[in-house]
C-alpha cells in the first residue's frame, strides 16, 4: 500500500509488514545472495524488518540490503532545481535520514544552496516532507495527477543502507565504498 492521505506511518507500516516479511523469508529461502532493495512505505520501518529477518534467518550481509529513497530525492531535486533554474540530470540533492513524513531531510546544501534564504530552505524542506499529502489531493483531480506523473524526473536515485547513506545519480552507479560490489543491469 502506497503512503495515502490520512493515514500515519504506523498504520502504513502495519498494513505493508506482512508483505515486506513474507517475501524477505522466502528470499532469505530461496535466494538468500540477492539483494534486496526495500521501497515499500514507510521504507524506515520496512527496512529494518527486512535486517530483523534476514538476521533471524542467519543469511544478513549489511551490503546486500537497500533501503530505497529515490521518489524522495527526485522530488526535492526538482524542488531545488525549478528554484535554481538548473538543469535537474545535472543536480544531485541527497535526501537523509527516514522516509516517514517526519523524517526526511533534504539537504539542499549539496547542490550549491548555500546563498538560498533560510526561508526558502526550510519552505522546501516543509515540501519534500509533506509530498505524500499534496499528490494525495492532486490525484483527487486526474488530469492534474497525469500532468504531474508525467513530469517527474527518473534519473536520481539514493540508497540507504544500514549505518550508511549512498546517493548516485544513476542505478549503475557504484552502490557503496570498496566492499560493496557494483550492480551490473
Amino acid at each position: 500500500m502506497p503512503p495515502c492521505c490520512n493515514i500515519e506511518d504506523r498504520d502504513l507500516f502495519f498494513e505493508n509488514l506482512q508483505h515486506v516479511r513474507t517475501v524477505t523469508i522466502a528470499c532469505a529461502e530461496f535466494c538468500p545472495h540477492a539483494i534486496i532493495a526495500i521501497q515499500t512505505p514507510p521504507v524506515d520501518c520496512n527496512f529494518a524488518l527486512c535486517i530483523h529477518t534476514l538476521q533471524l534467518a542467519r543469511v544478513y550481509d549489511k551490503r546486500k540490503v537497500l533501503g530505497v529513497n529515490a521518489i524522495n530525492s527526485m522530488r526535492a531535486n526538482q524542488l531545488f532545481c525549478s528554484i535554481t533554474g538548473s538543469d535537474p540530470s545535472t543536480r544531485s540533492t541527497p535526501v537523509i535520514c527516514g522516509t516517514g513524513r517526519c523524517t526526511r531531510v533534504p539537504v539542499f546544501s549539496a547542490g550549491n544552496a548555500s546563498n538560498f534564504p533560510q526561508t526558502q530552505v526550510d519552505c522546501l524542506t516543509r515540501l519534500v516532507r509533506e509530498a505524500d499529502d499534496i499528490i494525495c489531493k492532486v490525484k483527487s483531480n486526474s488530469e492534474q495527477a497525469r500532468v504531474l506523473i508525467n513530469n517527474l524526473n527518473t534519473d536520481s536515485l539514493a540508497y540507504l543502507r544500514s549505518e550508511i547513506v549512498y546517493h548516485g545519480a544513476k542505478l549503475e552507479s557504484e552502490l557503496g565504498p570498496k566492499d560493496v560490489p557494483r550492480v551490473e543491469i
